[in-house]
């Protein structure tokens, strides 16, 4: 380890939380980074275009789950534009649940591979 990392590794030995976040300015904000080392809380930032390396399984899975979710919540609008989702909510959501459920090991695995 360098002697970059190995600071790095110590201080978040230390710390009783370490809080990652993806470096979006909605994400963050000053009071959070003035009161987090005054709460034993490292922050620690992602670098700018890394969710492909860091959050693999947004890429893998998450992704495409939102893709179709989006999708089935048009179809959805468009057969019931009286029937509010919020009572329909559990048979909407396994369509997609359904779906995605059964490659969704198959594609965690390989999300940490690619």
């Amino acid at each position: 380890m360098t002697g970059s990392y190995r600071s790095l590794y110590h201080s978040i030995q230390l710390a009783d939380l370490l809080l990652i976040f993806d470096g979006h300015s909605s994400h963050m904000n000053i009071a959070t980074v003035q009161e987090a080392p005054k709460n034993n809380v490292m922050i620690l930032k992602l670098p700018s275009n890394s969710t492909h390396i860091f959050q693999p399984l947004d890429i893998a899975v998450y992704g495409p789950a939102k893709i179709e979710w989006e999708a089935i919540l048009i179809k959805f609008a468009c057969q019931n534009l009286v029937t509010a989702l919020n009572m329909n909510f559990s048979p909407v959501f396994w369509q997609v649940y359904g779906s995605q459920a059964a490659s969704a090991p198959t594609m965690s695995r390989l999300a940490f591979e690619m």
